[in-house]
Formats: structure tokens, sequence, C-alpha cells
């Protein structure tokens, strides 16, 4: 995993987040966006370097600490198809009241908790102001 976040000088976003390797591993990985609340407004997720369905999980959760990938139950579940890309946009904004973690897994539903198990997926999260 791979993740910066940038400012973005928006009337609709204030910053971006971006995870160039998202799911490397073979089991699920947690990733922080946020240890506070925030508005996601749009989500974009690259999963065109995997020849399978992928699930982006979202937890309204602080840390990663909070989050047992497999247990928790997740704010959210996002499909991206196979070797394709797409883009969530939120209106209004998606809020996450404690913060934001992920997780992107091969099974959908809660227990899912196999990772992608290569390299390259890529996340990117635009937070609303």
């Amino acid at each position: 995993m791979a993740t910066s976040k940038t400012t973005i000088n928006s009337p609709l976003y204030t910053t971006k987040f971006t995870d160039t390797d998202a799911s490397s591993g073979s089991s699920a990985s947690k990733v922080e966006v946020s240890t506070s609340a925030l508005n996601v407004g749009e989500i974009f997720i690259d999963n065109s370097v995997k020849a399978s369905k992928m699930y982006l999980k979202l937890y309204n959760a602080a840390n990663t600490g909070a989050v047992t990938v497999g247990t928790t139950d997740p704010h959210l579940i996002l499909t991206v198809e196979a070797s394709s890309t797409v883009k969530y946009t939120f209106v209004p904004n998606m809020v996450f009241s404690s913060g934001c973690t992920y997780s992107l897994v091969t099974t959908a539903g809660t227990a899912g908790t196999t990772g992608a198990n290569v390299a390259g997926i890529k996340v990117e999260i635009l937070v609303g102001s």
C-alpha cells in the first residue's frame, strides 16, 4: 500500500486521498483515511489489473484497530467489476461521523477477508468540505 493525501483547491472537495496499491496481500489490509469525521464525495477504484471482481468495504471507524475485517459491519460496500474502473459519486456527501477506514477484498458481504494478492489496484477518495 502506498498512500498519500493532497489538499485540493475546489469548492466541492478539500482533500484527495490516494492509495496506489490498495490490496497487494493475500489477506485484507486495513487502511486509515481519517481519524476524525469526514464527508466523502467521490470514490474511484481502478481494478484494471485484477481479473476478478473486488469489494471496497468502508468502515465508520477512526483507526485500523477499531476494525476487524470479516467481523466488523461495514458502513458501506462498493463493487468494482473485474478488469475495470468505477467512480461512485455521493450527493449529498456520504458522512463518516467517527472517521474512515477501508479494506479491499475479493468476497462480498461482511465476512470477506481475502485480499486481491496483486499489486496496482488504485483507490482515490475525494473528501468534501
